[in-house]
């Protein structure tokens, strides 16, 4: 169970810090912003740590207002760009520049209760995580900030940074197998075709060879095959074959026979004659 409150608290070396800028021995700057995601030991409290808990990477610094006199409003962003693993963030630590001691912690921001989530480059959906510490900085009137410009974001950056993620293979490969895994099951997604085709009419013997037309047949899901053009009279078999990942309603691509019946027809030609001609229906 966490030993604080979530919530900024005043690091031990920032009071002297600011007494120091007070006396115009320097200016208060702030140097940088590390992140960690580990719990503070007993025996410890914020105002003693001289990194966060599980200290796992440095945040930019992106800002350093004065919205209420005695206090500083300090901004700190994660991109998940430059993460390469998830992680809690359970501790934010701001450190500041002091003409003695060199860099010093100066407000530890605690996250415990509710850590916040940062996503890496490989997550599915990645993120910006922004951090607002508040440090007191008592009569101080001004504040410096090494301030990170690649947090300074423009319409052109934010173009710049999407085409370059659309294109790294390695971002999301969770969703690219995804992706892929859909467009090969459309690949192979069968078909059903549930009419067999139909003789259009019927033919009548000429001497020459001749095909029937077929109601219901696609050449795209279907190839015509045995024999579907003839001249003499007779009966005859033409096959309907489905093609590439078509199927017949009750499964399976076998061709499926439709008979070309050719029926014999007698009547009376000229006088004194008889001449037979045959029909294909």
């Amino acid at each position: 169970m966490p030993l604080f409150t979530d919530g900024c608290y005043q690091c031990a070396p920032a009071e002297a810090l600011i007494a120091k800028v007070l006396a115009g021995r320097c200016t208060m700057h702030y140097t940088r912003v590390a992140v960690g995601n580990g719990s503070i030991p007993e025996g410890s409290t914020p105002a003693t740590m001289t990194e966060p808990a599980g200290y796992v990477m440095n945040a930019k610094l992106s800002g350093a207002t004065n919205p209420v006199d005695g206090e500083c409003q300090v901004t700190a962003q994660i991109t998940s760009d430059d993460v390469t693993a998830d992680f809690s963030a359970t501790g934010v630590l701001l450190y500041a520049e002091d003409p003695d001691l060199g860099e010093v912690p100066y407000t530890y921001l605690v996250l415990e209760v509710a850590p916040e989530p940062i996503k890496s480059k490989t997550s599915t959906v990645g993120k910006i995580a922004i951090f607002e510490l508040v440090a007191v900085v008592g009569a101080v009137d001004n504040v410096t900030a090494d301030i990170d410009l690649e947090t300074l974001v423009t319409a052109e950056k934010v173009a710049e940074m999407i085409a370059a993620h659309n294109s790294d293979k390695e971002a999301h490969p969770d969703i690219r197998q995804i992706a892929q895994d859909a467009l090969d099951q459309v690949e192979a997604l069968t078909h059903t075709i549930s009419t067999i085709p139909t003789q259009n009419g019927s033919l009548t013997y000429t001497g020459s060879p001749q095909s029937p037309s077929w109601n219901g047949y696609d050449p795209t899901t279907l190839t015509l095959g045995g024999t579907h053009s003839a001249t003499n009279a007779g009966s005859y078999q033409a096959t309907f074959t489905p093609t590439a990942n078509y199927q017949w309603s009750g499964g399976g691509s076998q061709p499926d026979p439709e008979q070309l019946h050719k029926e014999r027809h007698d009547y009376r030609y000229p006088p004194g004659g008889w001449c037979r001609d045959c029909l294909l229906r």
